[in-house]
């Protein structure tokens, strides 16, 4: 179970950074699931700890500038970045 635990703090962590990079953006829900090319309650989803599919991972950094990585969204510690 301490396995669950640990995919899911993963998903909360890459989530917050997303919240933080949409608020910091000025930006709904709605208006990052346009830029995303998803729904709002994709955004949701993802914001809430779904890692989101692989190809999205990519939109989500582009989207973001470099902001939130693939390595915060799959939780990936001592990325190259750091």
């Amino acid at each position: 179970m301490g396995t669950l635990d640990s995919v899911a703090k993963v998903g909360i962590d890459g989530g917050m950074k997303l919240i933080e990079w949409r608020k910091a953006e000025g930006l709904t829900q709605a208006q990052a699931a346009e830029r995303f090319g998803v729904t709002v309650s994709a955004v949701n989803r993802y914001e809430h700890g779904r890692v989101p599919r692989a190809a999205l991972v990519h939109v989500i950094y582009r989207e973001t500038g470099g902001k939130v990585t693939p390595a915060d969204l799959l939780g990936i510690e001592g990325s190259a970045a750091e």
